[in-house]
């Protein structure tokens, strides 16, 4: 493809955008680490020890609520090293969109250039919604947890 001037400028223009709109979503998703983390030091900190249970059926829901918490630290994880990364794209896309503009030519494909600036606007809707829905759980795992303390069943 030859290179056209107005899509590298277009690109330049929109990166900053979308990176901004990534830090902007920083302190959400280390809050949902944060708190990912919490609750899974409190499941360590509460995890009984082993009765040897075989595979009965109450020692294996067991098991698998053990898991939940780490689970949700890992991914929570991946929601805050997604954003990071988008970041990363992002100023990676303003870099070449800016030496495109400089030399006068393609320094990449163009289709590579759309694929990060699109991408980066899915993974931001994506990190958006999952740490609209890690909140959510939280919280009501919060609840169900305060009720459950009050007596409340």
């Amino acid at each position: 493809m030859s290179y056209i001037k107005e899509f590298w400028l277009a690109t330049a223009a929109a990166a900053p955008v979308i990176a901004l709109a990534a830090v902007a979503a920083l302190p959400d998703t280390s809050a949902v680490v944060d708190v990912a983390s919490k609750r899974l030091r409190e499941a360590e900190r509460n995890r009984l020890p082993d009765p040897g249970h075989g595979l009965d059926r109450l020692g294996y829901l067991a098991d698998i609520a053990d898991v939940f918490p780490t689970i949700d630290r890992w991914g929570a994880l991946l929601l805050w090293g997604t954003t990071i990364a988008n970041l990363l794209v992002q100023a990676g896309l303003l870099a070449v969109s800016l030496s495109a503009l400089a030399y006068e030519q393609n320094v990449i494909p163009v289709w590579a250039s759309i694929v990060m600036a699109v991408g980066g606007i899915l993974l931001l809707a994506w990190t958006i919604t999952s740490g609209a829905g890690f909140r959510r759980r939280f919280a009501r795992m919060q609840t169900e947890e305060t009720g459950l303390r009050d007596g409340n069943s």
